[in-house]
């Protein structure tokens, strides 16, 4: 199944710190449409590199640079997913405990892939760094170990085939992108990060 079907509107709205290497989100981002039908998602610029999950027809993604010119790479369009894309980290280099929503990166240079083994590419040219936060999804044990299913900072960008994305010419508000970035993160988690939101406001 596809890891980000139905995906909706969102940006650069968690507090998590930026993934080593990643160029930094511009202030107003760019609204990118999906013009085609289950388009893949990659961790590289080429179907030489695994799919990290796919959009549909009419889903909304947010350029990975100020213009679409500057976000392109050859046939590619690099693009960042509202609430951050689905990856795979190896468990050991990250502090978590078992059941917990919330893990930290506890070493540097820490790769992401898109499934729980070293057998394909990891994403190209970006590491999480020691002390980045992600929310987790699941767990597997393969071949080489334990993987945490985790989504990455917002930061972090993918890429998607150049003809099946369109600029729209909308900008939308920081509160409207955080809240549609809960919103898909909700989703995710089954509403466990909006229990913890609802708990922090108790707390406050």
């Amino acid at each position: 199944a596809a890891l980000l079907a139905a995906l909706p509107l969102a940006a650069g709205a968690c507090p998590w710190a930026a993934a080593q290497d990643a160029p930094a989100a511009p202030e107003t981002p760019l609204v990118l449409e999906v013009t085609g039908d289950d388009v893949n998602l990659r961790s590289g610029p080429s179907i030489d590199y695994h799919d990290v999950g796919r959009v549909a027809r009419g889903d909304l993604v947010l350029a990975a640079a100020a213009s679409l010119d500057g976000a392109r790479d050859g046939d590619w369009t690099r693009v960042r997913i509202p609430g951050g894309p689905v990856v795979h980290v190896f468990a050991p280099l990250v502090d978590w405990q078992e059941g917990a929503l919330r893990a930290r990166v506890r070493s540097d240079d820490v790769l992401m892939r898109a499934t729980p083994a070293q057998a394909h590419l990891p994403l190209k040219d970006q590491k999480l760094a020691r002390g980045d936060e992600l929310v987790v999804l699941g767990v597997s044990d393969g071949d080489d170990g334990r993987w945490l299913r985790v989504v990455a900072p917002e930061r972090v960008h993918v890429w998607m085939h150049t003809r099946y994305v369109r600029p729209i010419g909308v900008t939308l508000s920081a509160e409207r992108l955080e809240r549609l970035a809960e919103s898909r993160l909700d989703a995710l988690t089954e509403g466990r990060t909006k229990e913890e939101r609802v708990a922090r406001r108790r707390a406050a």
